[in-house]
């Protein structure tokens, strides 16, 4: 019984003494790994002023891009223009943390200065944790957050509910991620922006059981974009019910993607509501050229010569990108269409240039949409654009002057070979080849 007691007590010593002395080495090198991994997908790279390891935690200190520091309200460095932020990494085997007791390498939280404190109070909670099997964890909560900006504090943001939960496997490449959020709103003295009922899902990697493979779905309650300023953009537009789905592979070195993107309603200053279905298809987009010339053109001083022969390899592999059957309804009629787009090879000993980049590509579209359809999608615009022009016109006056332009417009339009017959309905041709542009069978000078 002794020797058990004993033993139980040399193995608390170590798990509670020995076990964070040997966790904060680990917990460095996996810092290190995660911090090149996460740089390699974003454009804004993490930059570490200082890491300084302890027994028991360890201290680390970040450079914050300006634009972030200023919304979080953390002040300059006195002497220079460079914002720094401290975070602190408790060393496991055994962490204790504001969620619970875990089990892990480390937990990284943000040392945060009083004045934020005071500001967010327990609004925002989040927890970085590094897991024995190379695996990193991150979740954000922010509950009922608003913090205003500006140079008169004149601009805010609101965020309601908002959840984030991160898992990726360092070793395979492999996790997934979620999110979700009630409201976040923007608001300045020219425009306000406010999302509602957001929802996303990844998945990616082996967790899949195809290596490089990426699965999404996402979608979005309502949009609301209202803009104070009288003009053409409009003044305000409502989306409701968005959603999307995508699946994303890497095959035989190429990447493939497929997805649909829905809106059930969007209205343009009241307008009449406009559905939408896009699908979309990629195909033969080499990985290996693709991730080359990301890597060139995302540096601080891209080469130029160098991004134009890895974007003529890669053009030449003839990419494809196509949206197949657009499907675009405004009250009950239908505008359908078709697109591709395509990488066309360069002969031999040619390459991507200022004067020849339109030889490298093929572009093909066609329309077919009703009377009424193309009657109504001119009303909306014309709406637009006179309801951003000051007017004393009665509402049918209007109403009566924008059917008399309608007519007009489509008379042009059939007269310049804009829109062709199609028995009792439109259709649009548009073909791009060889750097020549053709509208329904006849070339445009």
């Amino acid at each position: 019984m002794k020797k058990i007691l004993i033993g139980l007590v040399l193995l608390a010593a170590f798990t509670f003494l020995l076990g964070p002395f040997v966790a904060g080495y680990l917990v460095e090198s996996r810092f290190q790994e995660s911090l090149q991994s996460i740089n390699k997908n974003v454009s804004v790279k993490l930059k570490t002023a200082t890491y300084q390891r302890g027994w028991f935690s360890s201290k680390v200190t970040f450079e914050v891009p300006a634009e972030i520091a200023q919304v979080m309200g953390i002040p300059a460095k006195e002497g220079i223009k460079k914002y720094f932020i401290d975070l602190k990494i408790n060393h496991g085997p055994v962490i204790f943390s504001d969620s619970g007791i875990q089990i892990g390498l480390g937990n990284l939280r943000p040392v945060l200065s009083e004045s934020i404190t005071n500001k967010i109070g327990n609004k925002i909670s989040s927890t970085f944790r590094f897991n024995f099997a190379r695996t990193i964890a991150i979740y954000v909560d922010i509950k009922d957050f608003e913090q205003k900006f500006g140079e008169g504090k004149d601009s805010n943001v609101i965020i309601k509910k908002f959840k984030l939960d991160f898992t990726t496997n360092l070793l395979w490449n492999a996790g997934d991620f979620a999110t979700t959020f009630d409201k976040i709103a923007y608001a300045s003295p020219e425009m306000n922006v406010a999302f509602f009922g957001y929802k996303a899902k990844m998945v990616y990697g082996k967790r899949l059981r195809d290596a490089g493979a990426e699965k999404s779905t996402g979608s979005l309650k309502k949009l609301l974009i209202s803009s104070k300023k009288n003009d053409f953009f409009a003044k305000k537009i409502l989306v409701t019910d968005l959603e999307s789905t995508s699946i994303t592979r890497v095959k035989a070195g190429n990447i493939e993607a497929e997805g649909v993107f829905k809106i059930k309603s969007l209205q343009i200053n009241d307008s009449k509501p406009i559905s939408f279905v896009l699908p979309i298809r990629l195909l033969k987009l080499d990985e290996a050229l693709y991730i080359k010339l990301e890597e060139i053109v995302s540096g601080s001083s891209p080469d130029i010569a160098k991004a134009a022969d890895v974007a003529t390899e890669l053009i030449n592999k003839e990419p494809e990108l196509h949206f197949d059957n657009i499907i675009l309804t405004i009250d009950g009629n239908t505008i359908k269409s078709n697109v591709l787009l395509k990488g066309v090879a360069y002969p031999k000993g040619q390459k991507l240039g200022i004067f020849n980049f339109k030889y490298a590509l093929y572009f093909k579209a066609s329309v077919d949409l009703s009377k009424q359809a193309l009657t109504d999608l001119i009303a909306i615009s014309m709406k637009i654009k006179n309801e951003s022009e000051a007017t004393d016109a009665t509402p049918a006056n209007q109403e009566k002057e924008v059917s008399e332009q309608i007519k007009s417009l489509v008379d042009l339009w059939k007269e310049q070979n804009i829109i062709a017959k199609k028995g009792d309905n439109y259709r649009i041709d548009l073909e791009f080849k060889k750097g020549k542009m053709i509208l329904n069978g006849k070339e445009i000078p």
